[in-house]
């Protein structure tokens, strides 16, 4: 049983792009992929999205903007929607990184990278 939770926990991680090989960080609850790792850091952490990556997963500051990936509430209270668990935090800095990330992930599956503009640019994946 427990060998079988194991195996479709990794599987789903798989599926998440969470496990990661090469360029993969262990941060703040998963193992977050090198590109969301380096826009969160640009986004939350130094702003230069280059190592050391120190993004801010649990960033709530004045901005407006929140956790690591700077989502607008408002962004956030319709995105999590595309990912359960994260149905459970009413803002983005209240999850975890990988949570995040999951979220980020499938939004911009339907809208863009100009929800980040700036450092989407600055680590060239626009």
């Amino acid at each position: 049983m427990r060998a079988a939770l194991v195996a479709g926990v990794a599987a789903a991680s798989l599926l998440c792009g969470l496990a990661g090989a090469g360029g993969a960080s262990a941060h703040a609850g998963g193992k977050i992929p090198l590109l969301w790792l380096r826009l969160a850091d640009c986004e939350s952490g130094d702003g230069d999205g280059r190592p050391p990556y120190r993004p801010s997963w649990h960033y709530n500051g004045g901005s407006g903007f929140d956790g690591g990936l700077q989502f607008l509430p408002d962004t956030w209270d319709r995105a999590k929607r595309l990912y359960r668990p994260a149905r459970q935090y009413r803002y983005a800095w209240q999850a975890h990184g990988a949570t995040q990330v999951i979220v980020a992930r499938r939004w911009l599956r339907i809208t863009s990278w100009e929800q980040w503009p700036d450092c989407s640019r600055k680590i060239g994946v626009r």
